[in-house]
């Protein structure tokens, strides 16, 4: 059974974007800053989610439209 979450978002590290996956928004965020990331942008989920589906709910977010191509890229990998 893979693993369910229920928050996603995104990040930056050394000005790299990449997909962020947690099972708890405000102690995920205060990691996120602690390591350096800047424009992290998570958000609770509906319900818990793998990362391909919690990816999928990321496409349908307005909030997320501008990393769309990066959304796409992950679930072209299938991971």
């Amino acid at each position: 059974m893979d693993k369910l979450f229920t928050v996603a978002g995104v990040s930056t590290l050394n000005g790299k974007v990449k997909l962020r996956f947690a099972n708890g928004l405000d102690k995920r965020i205060a990691v996120l800053v602690r390591n350096g990331h800047s424009d992290v942008r998570l958000t609770e989920l509906p319900e818990g989610m793998t990362k391909q589906n919690a990816a999928l709910f990321l496409k349908t977010n307005d909030q997320f439209a501008d990393v769309a191509m990066l959304v796409e890229a992950f679930l072209a990998k299938g991971k």
